[in-house]
Formats: structure tokens, C-alpha cells, sequence
């Protein structure tokens, strides 16, 4: 939980901070810092997605070996 936390707050705030400085500097408009959002959202959201098929992945090759183990043991 502590990870997809920090991938929000990177999210949230960080990459928020990154297009002011960036593309806010480039195009300082109203609509620059609106479209900030659901660019930012949907980056957030790609990260996340990311991290939980990963761990996804990761959770099942666990779960195979303890199935492997006990079968060993069963044997």
C-alpha cells in the first residue's frame, strides 16, 4: 500500500509541479493548468494499473511455488 500511496502523491503533486514548470512556462494560460489534470490523472492511473500487474504477476509465481512445495511434501 505504501508504493501505490507514493505513485499518488508523485501523481498528485509531482507531476503536477513538473508541467507548471514545464509546459505551464512554455504556453502560461488558463487552459494549460486545466488540461494538467486528466493528463496527470491518466499517467497517475497507467502507473498504478502498471504496479498491480506487476504484483499481480509477482503474487502468483508465489502461490505456484507454495503449490509446488506442498506437493513435494505430499509426495
Amino acid at each position: 500500500s505504501v508504493t501505490a500511496m507514493v505513485i499518488s502523491l508523485v501523481g498528485a503533486c509531482g507531476l503536477r509541479i513538473l508541467w507548471i514548470e514545464t509546459v505551464f512556462k512554455l504556453n502560461p494560460s488558463p487552459l494549460s493548468v486545466f488540461i494538467s489534470y486528466p493528463v496527470t490523472w491518466f499517467i497517475t492511473a497507467l502507473c498504478q494499473l502498471l504496479f498491480m500487474i506487476f504484483t499481480a504477476r509477482k503474487l502468483l509465481r508465489e502461490d505456484e511455488k507454495r503449490k509446488e512445495q506442498l506437493a513435494k511434501v505430499q509426495a
